[in-house]
């Protein structure tokens, strides 16, 4: 190897000296050559390359966001889920102060207070669950609590209300009309069921007809938002969700009656 070489290699040093002992430090940093001894230099990418780059990225992001939108979508169903087991802890302590009765869906609107009163079963329960909580406006005072899912609203095939119109746009969960309309002389006990795990409570809706049967939920405002499927909270309070069409079309069965 030349000395020519060997020089530029190496860095120049200095001696120094620390007791009886030597070191040698080096005085300015090593130089990395290249051919013929020459420094190397960085060089810009080519726009072939950046234009390769953006290309793979652009193919790794369409591959990701169809994964990342379906894990937003499951998260939104599981808080539905929670939301109607918080909604059952409600109607679990309003039937133990009523000796075994639900509230029913639906009572009638206080037109007397602004924005309106809308007296109805989650109004009836939200005591329950935000004691204080003044909850009585569905259009402006339940997004946000457990009454309310953040999924996309999507209707069942036959639904006639349109979600886009705000007034159709107040509620997402509804009850099941055959346990106590207001002014009902028969409403039903929870014992007098005789298979609760099959009778539905609760299930998903998106207008303000918070009475629900097979007719409202397939013609009216039925609400399918997790890949066409609706969560349900069932008498016995365990929640499950099921498909559109799963859901009985009549209402001669134990899934809306209840005691057959």
């Amino acid at each position: 190897m030349s000395d020519h070489l060997i020089q530029n290699l190496l860095p120049s040093v200095k001696e120094a000296k620390i007791g009886n002992g030597q070191f040698y430090a080096p005085r300015q940093s090593l130089t990395l050559l290249g051919g013929e001894g020459k420094p190397m230099t960085s060089r810009s990418f080519t726009l072939i390359e950046l234009l390769l780059v953006i290309a793979v990225i652009a193919i790794l992001a369409s591959m990701l966001l169809p994964a990342l939108n379906k894990a937003r979508d499951s998260a939104k169903k599981i808080r539905c889920v929670n939301n109607l087991k918080q909604c059952s802890v409600g109607l679990t302590m309003y039937s133990q102060d009523w000796t075994g009765y639900y509230p029913a869906p639906y009572y009638g609107i206080d037109t007397g207070t602004s924005p309106w009163t809308y007296l109805d079963w989650q109004y009836a329960i939200s005591d329950y669950i935000y004691p204080g909580k003044d909850l009585g406006s569905a259009r402006h005072a339940r997004p946000g609590t457990v009454f309310w899912c953040d999924s996309v609203v999507t209707p069942t095939a036959n639904a006639t209300c349109d979600p886009s119109i705000s007034g159709n746009n107040s509620y997402r969960y509804g009850m099941n009309k055959q346990f106590a309309l207001a002014g009902a002389s028969n409403p039903k006990k929870i014992c007098a069921l005789s298979r609760p795990g099959n009778t539905c409570l609760l299930l998903e809706i998106y207008y303000s007809a918070t009475a629900q049967d097979t007719w409202t939920f397939y013609w009216r405002n039925g609400n399918v938002p997790h890949q066409r499927k609706t969560n349900i909270l069932y008498a016995d309070m365990h929640a499950s969700d099921l498909k559109e069409l799963d859901v009985p079309i009549s209402n001669n069965n134990i899934f809306w009656d209840g005691t057959l």
